[in-house]
């Protein structure tokens, strides 16, 4: 359903993928909604300004703020504007 809340477990898939894997990296540049439909998102998901990412974090970047990723993609984040950016 467009506009669901991501879930522990794709968050974690999203990560995981973005922190390591340079072609699924390059697919979600280009095309964030199919890479997410390959996590296991429907295809009308939405999750807010990650579907339009400009300029993704650097791996090393993703792996060691790992957890402030994860809770900001939760929303576990006191910040309300958050995207994958650098």
């Amino acid at each position: 359903m467009a506009g669901s809340k991501m879930t522990p477990d794709m968050v974690d898939k999203l990560l995981d993928k973005l922190g390591t894997d340079d072609s699924f990296r390059a697919h979600f540049s280009k095309n964030p909604a199919g890479a997410l439909h390959t996590l296991g998102a429907n295809a009308d998901f939405e999750c807010g300004d990650c579907m339009s990412p400009k300029n993704l974090a650097s791996k090393e970047q993703l792996q060691n703020s790992r957890q402030k990723f994860r809770d900001a993609l939760l929303g576990a984040s006191s910040h309300n504007i958050f995207n994958l950016e650098s």
